[in-house]
């Protein structure tokens, strides 16, 4: 099977990628957080600068070596006969493609991030002093750490299943598109939008947190469709 669980190599950078972009995430929200209470150069801001670089590295290093990764547990798997075809972070089960999330943003990550921003938060709002501006930001950074935690909610688990028919989400809020309704695939940051042909809200697949890659899923959503309508 492809599941990212068999591929060590890839498994590790996208593990690096993923924990990156949270350490630069949290880097950034120090640093502007001091920027904005009129701290100046303070102590704050430079460790917030730090662990942002950090991050921003370790993101790196996840991000350009994968693809490298991917070929080398592909070739390990075909040599030992376990490689069944499909993408890697693609499982198959009862004639149906599967697209989980990666456990280490649903289990990790997300749930750290979001603990760590309701208590930056917190904080922020305690020290705020009367001052409104500081508070309204400590309030806002609470809402992002329960954003996270909302994330998690939606994404755990086995998240969309592409079938001969359609693709259809899994988790809430359920919907499904058949393939003939499809008219495009586009990418629009971290979502896959699957434009509808009767001009409906498009069908928006969470793609950053699950264990394909965008560009892989953008070609087997075209390559599933492709098969469907011709």
């Amino acid at each position: 099977m492809a599941r990212l669980d068999n591929m060590p190599r890839t498994r590790r950078r996208r593990a690096a990628g993923s924990i990156g972009a949270g350490i630069a995430l949290i880097g950034g929200t120090l640093a502007v957080t001091a920027v904005r209470a009129g701290a100046g150069i303070h102590p704050v801001m430079v460790v917030g600068l730090v662990i942002m670089a950090a991050g921003v590295a370790l993101l790196v290093w996840g991000t350009r070596g994968h693809a490298t990764a991917e070929e080398a547990d592909r070739r390990t798997l075909v040599r030992e006969g376990r490689w069944d075809g499909l993408p890697a972070g693609t499982f198959e089960e009862d004639g149906r493609i599967g697209l989980r999330s990666q456990k280490l943003w649903t289990r990790i990550v997300l749930p750290v991030l979001g603990v760590l921003m309701l208590l930056l938060g917190g904080v922020i709002a305690l020290a705020s002093e009367g001052d409104t501006e500081m508070l309204l930001g400590g309030c806002g950074v609470m809402a992002l750490g329960l954003l996270m935690f909302s994330v998690v909610y939606a994404t755990a688990g086995t998240v969309y299943w592409l079938d001969p028919d359609g693709v259809s989400r899994e988790r809430w809020p359920r919907r499904r598109a058949a393939w003939s309704e499809i008219a495009d695939v586009t990418v629009h940051r971290n979502r896959v939008l699957l434009g509808l042909q009767d001009s409906r809200r498009a069908f928006v697949i969470s793609a950053g947190v699950l264990e394909i890659s965008t560009p892989a899923l953008v070609q087997l959503l075209t390559t599933l469709r492709a098969q469907a309508t011709r």
